[in-house]
């Protein structure tokens, strides 16, 4: 005789939970997975954060979402739906998660090590995890800049820009317009406590003919911007095209990959596979992986929440 379904649907999975708690890190199947496109640089203060992903398929299947503070502590749980073919999407609440944790998020770098999990279930099987590394940040690298030239003809760069992280060191690299692999490093500055950072530096003068763009990295998570005019060498000058102001457009996204937190063997959001950093999209990889507790802990606020509620009170992972 078959159970009636909601209390069939919490049996099967509790059971595969525990399963999953009980077996190695490696889950069955990890085919769940955030959007290759998924931003990781989270504005504190963002009440719709948008999550998405594919991967998460067979009968009721439901997947969890939930931030994880550096400490292993999960937050309240959300859940989405996915469509026929796996797709899920949602919006979080992100100071309302944050709180949920108890663990202040800060902007400044000082508190780094979140993540945000998301855990497959389906009726009676557990479908996998993906784990990704963000950043709180709610600042715009924003400037100026010029190219001056002494009397005896040697150059230098001179920037004055803000937006970056309390005392993080900042790569300024010439790179090439139509040829990123045409690098050159014209130095590096350290942002003040405000996240300025203002100075000289030497122009390269090896710089072969041709267009480039001035970038500017922070070494937290590549956080920076690159010049709205276009730099032009030629015979070892550098100059500036009138194609552009001479302010600094913030690149939006991350570079390298946000802080992940560390695992100790009792927190749950450390993926158990290495982090994966650097795509074309100039953003990092999600990271996937199979912790059992991450997935228990999202898997549980899953039966618990059943059809309904969105949330479900947080635990320890």
């Amino acid at each position: 005789m078959r159970l009636g379904r909601p209390l069939a649907a919490a049996s099967v999975m509790a059971a595969a939970i525990g399963a999953s708690l009980a077996a190695s890190p490696a889950l069955a199947d990890g085919s769940i997975k955030f959007a290759d496109d998924q931003q990781n640089i989270v504005n504190p203060s963002d009440t719709a954060f948008e999550v998405a992903g594919t991967g998460c398929t067979g009968k009721d299947a439901a997947v969890g979402i939930a931030l994880y503070a550096p400490d292993g502590t999960m937050s309240d749980v959300v859940k989405a739906t996915p469509d026929a073919e796996g797709n899920w999407s949602t919006t979080l609440d992100i100071p309302a998660l944050v709180k949920s944790t108890g663990v202040e998020a800060k902007t400044d770098g000082s508190t780094d090590g979140w993540s945000i999990g998301a855990g497959c279930v389906a009726y009676g099987e557990e479908k996998g995890q993906a784990l990704e590394a963000v950043a709180f940040d709610d600042t715009k690298v924003d400037g100026t800049y010029e190219i001056t030239t002494d009397k005896n003809g040697a150059q230098t760069i001179k920037v004055d820009v803000k937006g970056f992280s309390p005392n993080e060191e900042v790569t300024i690299t010439l790179v090439g317009k139509d040829d990123p692999s045409k690098t050159y490093t014209v130095g590096k500055l350290k942002a003040d406590a405000e996240g300025n950072i203002k100075g000289e530096l030497p122009a390269p003068s090896d710089v072969t003919d041709g267009e480039y763009v001035l970038t500017f990295e922070g070494a937290r998570y590549g956080e920076g911007g690159s010049s709205n005019k276009t730099v032009v060498a030629k015979n070892g000058v550098l100059d500036l095209m009138a194609d552009g102001d001479n302010n600094i457009a913030d690149n939006g996204s991350a570079t390298t990959s946000p802080t992940a937190p560390a695992s100790d063997g009792n927190n749950a959001p450390a993926s158990t596979g290495s982090p994966q950093t650097g795509t074309t999209a100039n953003k990092p990889l999600a990271q996937t992986g199979s912790n059992g507790l991450l997935f228990g802990g999202i898997a549980a606020a899953l039966v618990a929440i059943g059809g309904g509620a969105l949330f479900l009170r947080r635990r320890k992972a």
